[in-house]
């Protein structure tokens, strides 16, 4: 299991968390999110992972073109 810290170099990320799993009338999970944050150029997520050894509690997405560097 690799686990990384994320910065964002130039970009934009949207972090979000799931507040509910259901089942589809088709039996698939739907899994709804809510935006917590988004962040910048110079910010950086990830950082619980590394320092608690956990499993993700979040999920990032890019809104733009991003660059990014990684710490594993």
């Amino acid at each position: 299991k690799s686990i990384f810290f994320y910065g964002i170099i130039r970009g934009n990320v949207s972090i979000r968390v799931n507040v509910k799993e259901k089942i589809s009338q088709f039996g698939d999970v739907i899994i709804e999110e809510v935006e917590k944050v988004v962040i910048h150029d110079g910010e950086c997520f990830g950082e619980s992972g590394l320092v608690f050894d956990c499993v993700r509690t979040a999920s990032a997405y890019a809104l733009n073109d991003c660059i990014l560097f990684t710490i594993d």
